[in-house]
């Protein structure tokens, strides 16, 4: 299968390039899922987005990616994650659950770890809410 390229040649300057469409063959590349749970529930936070930031060998920030929680709680990876650690960061979108708060796993202990062998952990993520109004808190 050929995907062809004609976007900025004018016609006789070069012929249309036809490159092979390989799907990312040549990367190494890893498809799976995460799931968000609320910290106060445990069930499942939809319309979340979660930010995949690659931390390179320095700590520093190697690359960045993002994804929205489904219904069910569910993350997709992004497509060009390749092994290495992630740190998350975790915000509700605007029509999100109100009692959710940003969230983020920002230590070693805590970073989404994928592995050379396309194996990944953790699968799951818990997004911190709003304490309750000191009315509503037991006591």
């Amino acid at each position: 299968m050929l995907a062809t390229y004609k976007a900025g040649f004018r016609a006789g300057e070069i012929k249309a390039l036809k490159v092979p469409l390989r799907h990312n063959a040549d990367r190494e590349l890893v498809q799976g899922q995460l799931r968000l749970l609320a910290a106060d529930t445990r069930e499942p936070v939809a319309l979340c987005r979660v930010d995949f930031i690659l931390i390179g060998p320095d700590g520093g920030d190697g690359g960045f990616q993002m994804a929205i929680s489904d219904r069910r709680g569910i993350v997709k990876l992004p497509a060009y994650l390749s092994p290495g650690r992630y740190q998350i960061e975790i915000d509700p979108v605007r029509n999100a659950d109100k009692r959710l708060v940003h969230t983020s796993y920002s230590s070693a202990n805590d970073y989404l770890l994928i592995r050379p062998d396309k194996t990944y952990s953790p699968f799951e993520y818990v997004v911190d809410v709003q304490p309750p109004p000191a009315s509503q808190a037991g006591g």
